[in-house]
């Protein structure tokens, strides 16, 4: 939060991607409390095999590496505060790719996984 509108609105600032960082500007809604010039960032890294069941806490090391990429990436960001933190589970093929693909025995059954994000 604390972001200038001209810089990081939501029609002027794109979505970035860079090998383990993400981000985009996040739209506020009628079913959301984010802020008109609020950042989504993220970290694209993996961890440990995990129950998806099991609570994580948000990695403090995690947190910081994305603040520290972030204020290196886009200096503006030095003086806006971190409003929200979040663990986000997701499945992750081996090599980060889609499988698409039909049961053997009834081709009508198609499944997907690995859906990396």
């Amino acid at each position: 939060a604390g972001l200038p509108p001209s810089s990081f609105g939501i029609h002027a600032f794109p979505s970035f991607f860079t090998s383990d960082l993400y981000g985009f500007p996040f739209h506020p809604t009628s079913n959301n409390d984010y802020g008109p010039y609020w950042l989504k960032a993220a970290s694209h890294t993996f961890g440990m095999p995990i129950d998806p069941d099991d609570i994580l806490p948000p990695d403090e090391q995690v947190i910081a590496h994305v603040a520290k990429k972030l204020r290196s990436l886009l200096p503006a960001l030095h003086n806006a505060h971190l409003v929200q933190v979040d663990s986000c589970v997701y499945d992750v093929s081996p090599d980060e790719g889609f499988i698409l693909d039909r049961i053997p025995h009834d081709p009508r059954i198609v499944f997907a996984t690995g859906l990396t994000g």
